[in-house]
């Protein structure tokens, strides 16, 4: 199991491979719908809303260097592996959250000061 990263608490679920929101995308690179719906709950509570004022802004398919999903805290060990997931950007009302997922299983809320960037898409 992945560490506790950023801070807030590291979910772990299994969740089917459904869309919702975002940018349009090739159907591997789909948010889970399981995934987004615990996101954007998460958000609403966060910012103090109602589910119905979160939008899910951006979900790019990236792949975290390691298991921190790019928001490591000092003092935690992480999974030295590649972790392939989403980096999620969510509007809350007025508030902009950012979201560190696996592709799957597992998501973070990570402060904008803590985030590390994706590895660099080696497609080209």
């Amino acid at each position: 199991m992945l560490a506790t990263a950023c801070a807030a608490t590291l979910h772990m679920a299994v969740l089917p491979n459904a869309r919702a929101g975002g940018p349009a995308q090739p159907p591997s690179a789909r948010l889970p719908a399981a995934l987004a719906s615990a996101i954007m709950a998460d958000a609403a509570k966060r910012a103090g809303t109602s589910q119905e004022q979160v939008r899910v802004h951006e979900a790019l398919a990236v792949t975290w260097p390691d298991g921190s999903m790019g928001c490591p805290q000092p003092g935690r060990f992480y999974t030295q592996a590649l972790v392939s997931g989403f980096q999620v950007r969510v509007w809350a009302g007025k508030q902009r959250l950012l979201y560190h997922t696996g592709r799957e299983a597992g998501w973070v809320h990570c402060e904008a000061s803590q985030a590390q960037a994706p590895l660099p898409d080696m497609r080209h």
